[in-house]
């Protein structure tokens, strides 16, 4: 095991959010420190769940032309926090 994945995953279990995060079901040991890495530990950050939703590109966005109207996925977003997010949406199933 190379050297900094043994001083990363020290500084994991040493994080003052750790017990929070490993408290998420079937996040496992490497979901928990991505979604920590990628959500940050400042909780305040996102008021609601949607804001975060929002930033993660998880929230249907509405397309609207005339009459028709159609939801689809949104492409402006962070796509390392959408995939962890879908990842671990899927490990929970």
């Amino acid at each position: 095991m190379p050297l900094h994945n043994i001083r990363d995953g020290i500084l994991f279990l040493t994080h003052a959010d750790n017990s929070i995060s490993r408290s998420l079901p079937r996040a496992g040991k490497r979901l928990v420190p991505r979604l920590l890495a990628k959500i940050g530990d400042e909780w305040t950050r996102y008021e609601e769940a949607s804001s975060l939703q929002a930033l993660a590109g998880t929230s249907p966005v509405i397309f609207q032309s005339g009459t028709y109207a159609k939801a689809h996925r949104r492409s402006a977003c962070s796509k390392p926090l959408r995939n962890v997010l879908h990842q671990f949406a899927w490990q929970t199933t």
